[in-house]
């Protein structure tokens, strides 16, 4: 019994021991020192209410969509406590060692200096400095932690030339240097890195000086995955080599100027692991080549803004069945689009705005149940907008603007209880704007401008709380303005202007445009509130009306009633001067509208590229 004790007790000695050493004695002495000294030779320059930068002569913003704010993680860097607890430090379970450092938008500003101890933390095998201000040459110091495998030195202001010593970085896996505009990668440098970097998945070098760099050196890198050399002026063609890249999953070239060649590239193999294609803001032109019907796993692929780009749509693009993302938006396609969505398909963006596209909606546009986004503005549509489009209940955005829609506005829109924005301006549609509108409770933006709409206005809009935009104006309303627009808490701009109609003015001091152009008003324009706020061209084509800030004297004009001195008058008919007031200017919507999508719909994969955390941070000019 005593032995068994004293083995009992044996044990839980041990267990005390190996607790404490590990959870409390892990670090590494020498790596805490080089920790400890890198944190006091940087400085950090942000507090929390200190968001700006002021570098050669240039302000710059901390406008990052990834860094929300800044993360102080050093200031956890206690010489009393271990290091491996430290935010930001990971350590190796058994050596002790430093293997990980991650002080992104930690607010550092500064030169790593070449006798610094950061460069003494030789075991690192990840490294982010991402989101600060290390605005000097990037070190060939960096060569020396040959262990890495994921280094993000992103959004940092280093500049200069790449050194050609980071090609001995071979266990390399992920290299992030995007959003550092002064950085220039030449191509003897380029080249041998990407000789010797067989292991590289991930490769991201946006807005990264690329203009003596070429595309051709890139076909040896068979083990990439992931490549983004958006707005580089990386140069060269963009053929087989790159696109049939064995394992290559995500293309992106946005503004890719200096790409040699007017047409979109041909290519013979299968390119069966492309899942998102972005050639977007090029100098493309010519069709879409057949052989893109081979890209069967695209999830993801914008063509938008090549101009040149021309011919039909092809099918097969609107029948891949993993595609949920598609822009074709600001180029010359034309002829129809073909009848051939299936009704399994996962699109939840489709933008065919500013194009050539003529004929009626297909049919089969109703099996598009998943659709969030839907732009089909500036193109040449007719016929009637069809009521099936209510289907696409999840959708926030519609867009059917200056196109040749005809008839009514289908009352079936209602179902459509997710939409923030609807656009249906510059079209041809006629009869009475439909009560039914007044559903879309998360409406942030109605546009039913130039249009032959008539009146009576629908007064339950004034359950549209979230409503900032209401654009009517240029159509036959015939009716004086109802008084309900003072119940819209939101609104910011509204324009009833070129209807033609009796208008009542109103005190509503929360518009910041007003627009009272070509009512035929005449008398004296009230003063005092908001409509000392408005200029000139608030109040152009209504030739009977005079006052400030009017050049046209009143006391040349016939006179007010003297007992409604407050008050406009339409030929015989007086309406106090408590009316509507028609504005427009700029509003708020996509902020508003973005947000409520996040939560009321989800967080598609491309949206939070768009608007959420996933976007990456941008250093902007002030």
């Amino acid at each position: 019994m005593e032995s068994w004790v004293g083995w009992l007790l044996l044990l839980c000695c041990h267990m005390f021991f190996f607790y404490f050493s590990f959870s409390h004695s892990l670090c590494h002495p020498h790596d805490k020192i080089a920790l400890l000294q890198f944190k006091t030779s940087i400085t950090f320059s942000f507090g929390s209410d200190d968001t700006s930068l002021t570098y050669d002569g240039a302000t710059y913003d901390v406008l990052y969509a990834a860094c929300s704010d800044m993360d102080p993680k050093t200031v956890t860097w206690k010489n009393e406590t271990d290091c491996c607890s430290w935010v930001g430090v990971t350590c190796h379970p058994i050596s002790s060692r430093v293997i990980g450092l991650d002080v992104s938008c930690n607010g550092l500003y500064g030169e790593i200096l070449p006798n610094s101890t950061f460069f003494y933390l030789s075991h690192l095998q990840s490294l982010n400095l991402a989101f600060n201000y290390f605005h000097f040459q990037l070190s060939s110091l960096f060569a020396g932690f040959v262990s890495l495998t994921h280094l993000n030195l992103s959004d940092c202001l280093f500049e200069g030339e790449i050194p050609s010593q980071i090609s001995q970085l071979s266990k390399l896996e992920s290299l992030d240097l995007s959003h550092n505009m002064r950085l220039m990668w030449k191509e003897d440098s380029w080249k041998k890195f990407l000789q010797n970097a067989t292991l590289l998945k991930e490769l991201i070098l946006d807005d990264v000086d690329m203009t003596q760099s070429s595309m051709k050196s890139l076909n040896q890198s068979t083990s990439l995955v992931s490549l983004s050399l958006s707005n580089t002026g990386v140069w060269g063609y963009l053929k087989n080599g790159i696109l049939c890249l064995p394992k290559l999953q995500q293309l992106h070239l946005k503004y890719g100027y200096d790409l040699n060649g007017q047409h979109l590239p041909s290519f013979s193999c299968s390119a069966a692991s492309l899942t998102t294609l972005d050639l977007s803001s090029n100098r493309f032109g010519g069709s879409i080549p057949a052989s893109f019907s081979n890209l069967t796993h695209l999830t993801f692929l914008d063509l938008s803004d090549n101009i040149y780009l021309n011919g039909s749509i092809p099918s097969s693009l609107l029948t891949f069945p993993s595609l949920t993302f598609l822009d074709l938006g600001f180029n010359q396609f034309s002829g129809q689009i073909p009848n051939v969505f299936p009704q399994s398909n996962s699109f939840e963006k489709l933008d065919l705005g500013h194009n050539n596209i003529e004929g009626e909606l297909p049919s089969t546009f109703s099996n598009l149940q998943s659709l969030i986004f839907l732009d089909l503005s500036k193109n040449k549509f007719s016929g009637q907008i069809p009521s099936s489009i209510s289907n696409l209940q999840h959708l926030i955005h519609l867009d059917l603007s200056y196109n040749e829609f005809k008839g009514q506005i289908p009352s079936s829109l209602s179902n459509l209880q997710h939409l923030i924005l609807l656009d249906l301006s510059l079209n041809k549609l006629s009869g009475q704007i439909p009560s039914s509108i007044s559903n879309l409770q998360y409406l942030v933006s109605l546009d039913l401008s130039h249009n032959r709409l008539k009146g009576p206005l629908p007064n339950k809009i004034t359950s549209l709380s979230n409503l900032t935009r209401l654009y009517f104006n240029d159509n036959l309303l015939n009716e004086t303005i109802p008084v309900w627009c003072l119940s819209l808490p939101s609104l910011l701009e509204l324009d009833l202007s070129d209807n033609q109609i009796p208008t009542e003015l109103t005190n509503l001091n929360f518009l910041e445009v007003l627009n009272f152009s070509y009512n035929h008003l005449v008398g004296e324009i009230p003063e005092g509130k908001q409509f000392n706020t408005f200029e000139n061209n608030s109040y152009i084509g209504n030739s009977g009306l005079c006052g400030f800030p009017l050049s046209k004297n009143c006391n040349s004009t016939k006179q007010q009633s003297p007992s409604s001195p407050n008050f406009w008058q339409e030929e015989r008919f007086e309406f106090g001067w408590k009316a509507i007031v028609i504005g427009y200017g700029c509003g708020l919507i996509f902020g508003i509208g973005l947000g409520i999508c996040v939560l009321f719909v989800g967080k598609p994969e491309w949206l939070v590229k768009m608007v959420g955390g996933g976007l990456r941070k941008k250093m902007k000019r002030r």
